[in-house]
């Protein structure tokens, strides 16, 4: 009975936050400028309630700092991964109508880095949550991080696309779920690689 009991107030918790998230991106930066912020205030609360020492607060007042006080910031990240995205598209859409002998060269090359890119942006936020830095130490760290947890991070891809494709199917589950637990999956993800962090960290 007490195990149904903690297992109900954690899907109330993922819930909540979820809802946090799609509020604070709908409404507290009309969507564009709000995703960015939004999610690493999901991150904030995460790494808050699984550390030693967790915040007294309320989720809702942590989610609400880490939004305010990352939202320039957080925007900044966006658009240089937002800049840095449009650049791998219209080069992949250039080289796709390429006739020469070196598009499949070519073409290899856009998709390896369009893969390390989706890694940067799995941990880019994570990491930006987890300790405050410039952007070249958070592009550093997120792409050796990235790098250094090929099974990690596919790990993660797969469970990604297990929520997306359950939530497909299941609509109500993007509403209650998605970001929050996606969220925590990489969360537990970095806290178990918390010594190769600090390594990246400290060579900043």
């Amino acid at each position: 009975m007490e195990k149904l009991q903690q297992i109900s107030e954690w899907l109330m918790r993922f819930a909540i936050l979820n809802l946090l998230w799609i509020g604070y991106t709908l409404v507290g930066g009309l969507v564009v400028f709000g995703v960015v912020p939004a999610t690493i205030a999901l991150f904030k609360v995460h790494f808050d309630r699984l550390s030693s020492d967790p915040d007294e607060r309320s989720d809702f007042r942590v989610f609400h700092e880490g939004f305010v006080q990352n939202f320039l910031k957080g925007n900044v990240l966006m658009l240089i991964l937002l800049a840095a995205g449009l650049f791998l598209y219209a080069d992949l859409y250039i080289v796709l109508r390429m006739d020469h002998f070196l598009m499949t060269f070519i073409f290899g090359i856009l998709i390896a880095l369009t893969v390390v890119y989706i890694l940067f942006l799995l941990y880019a936020p994570a990491i930006f949550a987890y300790k405050s830095r410039s952007f070249w130490g958070l592009m550093k760290a997120s792409f050796t991080f990235a790098m250094l947890s090929p099974v990690y991070s596919g790990s993660l891809l797969l469970a990604f696309g297990i929520i997306l494709y359950a939530g497909y199917q299941l609509p109500v589950i993007h509403l209650f779920f998605t970001a929050s637990i996606m969220s925590y999956l990489v969360t537990v993800v970095i806290l178990q690689n918390m010594e190769k962090l600090q390594r990246i960290s400290a060579r900043e």
